[in-house]
């Protein structure tokens, strides 16, 4: 809701995980032991703590009763996201561009990908870019904006033709005919992106390469976990 409120971009637009705390009364003492748990993880975000206390600590306290009534917004949960989405509005599999960039997105790149959509991974994982078509690796996302912008108006074929040109010829490719002049101006003007189409033959140096970045953007715990 902030995001939204800031951006002004409408919030029943949006899915997320829901959760309810009113229902549930959390004794003090419980509220002291949840209050460390989250210290510990703002001090030391590492995989080996989470899931100690989530997978161990947790489950022993009368309230991990709320994590059983949660349904997170993640893997399977977006695909659902995506397949609500198109029947909303009649769509087909076809008119799917979908960004991603960690193992929560496995499932909807991968529909995408299978069913004639646009799957692109964005500074993702290995989990990500395994499931992906395109990789983009950036400090902004403006360039995400131009082939959203260009899938909109053009179609799929001419996202392929972009990210083929730009591949080689950034600056070429950017002045195309198909691409919002504005968009492609702010991004000739800042640190150029980069975007390739993820082959058998470059993969591995594309996972690198994101990883690299993703731990620069995110910082080394956040930018390492799945």
């Amino acid at each position: 809701m902030a995001v939204c409120n800031k951006t002004g971009f409408p919030i029943d637009n949006t899915y997320s995980t829901k959760l309810d705390m009113d229902f549930i009364n959390i004794t003090t003492e419980e509220l002291d032991i949840i209050k460390e748990y989250k210290s510990a993880i703002v001090k030391d975000p590492e995989f080996e703590l989470l899931d100690k206390i989530f997978w161990k600590e947790l489950p022993k306290l009368k309230i991990a009763s709320i994590m059983d009534t949660v349904k997170p917004i993640g893997g399977e949960g977006k695909k659902d996201a995506v397949l609500d989405i198109i029947s909303q509005y009649h769509l087909k599999a076809q008119d799917l561009f979908y960004i991603g960039d960690s193992i929560t997105d496995v499932q909807p790149l991968k529909f995408a990908n299978d069913n004639g959509g646009i799957a692109v991974s964005f500074n993702g994982n290995e989990h990500a870019i395994e499931e992906a078509e395109i990789a983009v690796i950036a400090d902004n996302t403006i360039i995400t904006s131009v082939m959203a912008d260009t899938f909109n108006k053009y179609g799929t074929d001419n996202i392929y033709e972009f990210v083929k040109d730009y591949s080689s010829d950034p600056e070429y490719a950017l002045k195309s005919r198909f691409v919002n002049q504005k968009l492609a101006d702010k991004i000739l003007s800042s640190n150029v992106p980069h975007v390739e189409m993820i082959t058998c033959n470059n993969i591995d140096a594309i996972i690198e390469k994101s990883s690299e970045i993703r731990k620069k953007l995110r910082g080394e715990s956040i930018g390492g976990l799945g």
